[in-house]
């Protein structure tokens, strides 16, 4: 994934998910993408991952379900 794309999937992380501050971390030649709840509620308090569809994947289990 390109630098702009993940920029871009990042952005749309943080409005899907405006409950937790989303975060890139670089440790040497690793990305890792890091959520962290801003405030006491359902769902996960801390993710890390290197995959940002992991990540979204576990921000949604702590959504409430639609419909």
């Amino acid at each position: 994934m390109d630098e702009a794309a993940e920029a871009e999937e990042v952005a749309r992380l943080r409005e899907d998910f405006p409950r937790y501050a989303i975060g890139v971390v670089t440790t040497y030649d690793r990305r890792h993408y890091v959520a962290q709840r801003r405030k006491p509620g359902p769902g996960p308090y801390t993710v890390m991952t290197g995959d940002l569809a992991e990540l979204r994947d576990a921000l949604g289990a702590g959504q409430p379900p639609s419909g």
